[in-house]
């Protein structure tokens, strides 16, 4: 596995395709807010005139808002929607054992022949079960420094999921759901310290 974060490397379109070329993993995943959408979508179709066999899966907030929308582009194989990090593990072991009924993933859409199925949104109220962020894949030290972290490299946790709240400029419940849910403080303190 590897992740690539073409924003921080300033990667052009040309260098992300050279780096295709050069790795040919057999799916990639590219998650979008909806201003970048656009370029995801560029990058997906580079994937697939290189090698069309690469399964493109694109996530984020774009997904998750409008999934059949995104599905109408053709280099989209699937979209996860909401939460997707069990998700994403679901499908990549589907893929590995050559399983593509893909009917038992959650927060996920596909294509079944010209038909776009959307599989059932259901979001755990134990996310405190999911293990913490491996930053081992990523320079976190590249990484800005924010706030009043500037001599050490820092990263986000997240807290809580999920607002009860209609804000209409905001995204929040169409990812995480209404029905707020907060990791406990000793969950919390564990991650700090990991």
């Amino acid at each position: 596995m590897e992740v690539l974060d073409c924003l921080l490397k300033k990667y052009s379109y040309a260098q992300f395709k050279t780096h295709l070329e050069t790795t040919c993993p057999d799916a990639i995943g590219f998650t979008a807010f909806t201003f970048e959408f656009p370029s995801a979508l560029k990058m997906a179709e580079l994937v697939k005139a290189g090698n069309p066999k690469i399964k493109v899966v694109i996530g984020g907030p774009q997904a998750s808002a409008v999934p059949l929308e995104v599905m109408k582009y053709p280099p989209v194989d699937f979209v996860v929607l909401t939460e997707g990090e069990d998700t994403f593990a679901r499908l990549v072991d589907a893929l590995a054992a050559g399983d593509l009924s893909f009917g038992g993933i959650n927060n996920f859409a596909y294509r079944q022949g010209a038909e776009v199925k959307v599989n059932p949104v259901l979001l755990s109220d134990d996310f405190e079960a999911l293990p913490y962020s491996d930053f081992k894949a990523i320079d976190l030290p590249k990484y800005p420094k924010l706030y009043l972290a500037k001599e050490h490299p820092s990263a986000p946790i997240i807290t809580s999921r999920g607002c009860p709240f209609s804000c209409r400029f905001c995204s929040g419940p169409k990812l995480s759901g209404k029905k707020f849910r907060s990791r406990s403080a000793a969950n919390i303190s564990a991650e700090i310290k990991h």
